[in-house]
């Protein structure tokens, strides 16, 4: 995150997919104008065998990638606000 602020970089929006339980690790970016977090398992945690964890991963890179589409539909669209996500935080 740092560096983003060194090379004065603003963001409009800062998308964050920690999980609740370590949502306060999470970067921080200084002047970022909205904050959505979208809260998903972390695979550090998950238990099993190699296939049964490799499975797990591939199943939240999915669903992180789906909510990234519906974030950047609603980003073009101007309509955030009005069509918040229930599953989405504001940060």
């Amino acid at each position: 995150a740092m560096k983003f602020v060194r090379e004065g970089k603003i963001f409009q929006y800062i998308v964050t997919v920690c999980d609740e339980s370590t949502a306060q690790r999470c970067p921080i970016f200084p002047g970022v104008r909205e904050r959505i977090i979208m809260n998903f398992k972390d695979p550090n945690k998950f238990t099993g065998t190699k296939e049964e964890i490799i499975s797990k991963v591939r199943t939240v890179k999915d669903e992180i990638k789906l909510e990234i589409q519906k974030f950047m539909k609603l980003a073009k669209s101007g309509k955030i606000k009005e069509n918040f996500p229930k599953n989405w935080k504001l940060g």
